[in-house]
């Protein structure tokens, strides 16, 4: 016999994706651009500040590729992000601004993720990533050996990766060509701190890897979904 319950079935019903990035073999030379891992902890986050301008610079380099992440895994819907994890070499917690993150997780809970796809697929395929009617991942410079954009997950993971290297030139044809530490780049201002001095910087950040290699480092997983139900 029926209960009567019902729910609207236009509601929102969020789903979760796992984000993992393997950075341990990034560069971590405080004084090279392409420095910095992604760090989701600005410097001031922390007891134990930067002992040297070099590391604090070093830090918000990271910075702002987290930020970047987070900009783009917003771009085509609103997002939340969940259980940050960042580990250092060890494993340990972070605990001092010095660190540098060597493993990083989060997720993301997206509430309409329907747009995300199909918005990645339009990005893909206006850039010209695209091979036999279907939008190309950045994970190969062949377009038709690239990984097609066939699902949300593999869309986070385009979005993500974007966000690691964003300043890289060249998306289209270009994404294994080594890093050049001068042109792919973008530049931002970021407070900088060594416990003594300092204070807001133009922050030069470049790609720490190409586009493909960061593909290998980053895993994306449908972790949860919510199923409407009417009893």
């Amino acid at each position: 016999m029926a209960s009567g319950f019902q729910q609207d079935t236009n509601q929102l019903s969020p789903n979760f994706y796992r984000v993992t990035i393997d950075l341990s073999g990034y560069d971590s030379t405080a004084a090279n651009t392409t420095s910095g891992s992604v760090e989701p902890d600005s410097g001031d986050s922390f007891a134990t500040m930067n002992t040297t301008l070099a590391n604090s610079r070093r830090r918000a380099r990271g910075n702002l590729r987290w930020e970047a992440i987070i900009s783009n895994l917003s771009k085509y819907s609103d997002c939340q992000i969940l259980d940050v994890t960042a580990t250092e070499a060890g494993p340990s917690t972070l605990d001092e601004a010095d660190d540098v993150t060597t493993a990083l997780s989060f997720t993301i809970r997206y509430e309409r993720d329907a747009f995300v796809l199909p918005g990645v697929q339009a990005q893909l395929i206006a850039e010209g990533r695209i091979s036999g009617g279907a939008a190309k991942m950045t994970d190969h410079e062949t377009l038709g050996t690239a990984t097609s954009c066939t699902t949300t997950a593999l869309a986070v993971r385009e979005l993500v990766v974007r966000g690691i290297t964003k300043g890289y030139a060249d998306y289209l044809t270009n994404v294994s060509t080594a890093v050049n530490s001068s042109t792919d780049v973008f530049q931002k201002s970021a407070r900088v701190y060594d416990g003594i001095g300092g204070g807001q910087e133009k922050i030069t950040v470049a790609s720490p890897v190409t586009p493909k290699v960061a593909h290998t480092d980053v895993t994306v997983t449908l972790v949860d979904t919510v199923t409407l139900v009417n009893a």
